[in-house]
């Protein structure tokens, strides 16, 4: 029996969505792309590890990626601190500002 707090995510309905989602091969995606694109990725990121985007940066010439140094999944700032890294998925704590300045001066460069 599923507990009724995960209920939502074990019904029918998600489990087709998610097993839709995960079909997508995301440098075949990126490749087939015809806009710039900007990877930015945190180095205290515990969902995704840098290599996912070091490679996804090889599937279509011309992508940037950017790396920051201390910045979690959430475009947080926690440096190394895992406690403070799981803390900021629980409360709203101002993104990374080396994360908004790279994000704005990609839009500005791009609409010039």
């Amino acid at each position: 029996m599923i507990p009724a707090a995960l209920r939502t995510i074990f019904s029918k309905q998600a489990q087709r969505y998610f097993m839709d989602w995960m079909s997508y091969e995301p440098c075949e995606a990126l490749a087939r792309g015809h806009v710039t694109t900007l990877i930015i990725h945190g180095t205290s990121d515990l969902q995704v590890d840098p290599d996912e985007s070091r490679r996804l940066q090889t599937c279509r010439t011309g992508t940037k990626l950017v790396e920051i140094n201390g910045m979690n999944h959430l475009f947080r700032e926690v440096n190394e601190d895992i406690a403070k890294n799981k803390k900021s998925y629980l409360k709203a704590v101002p993104l990374d500002q080396y994360f908004v300045k790279t994000v704005a001066n990609f839009v500005r460069d791009r609409t010039r």
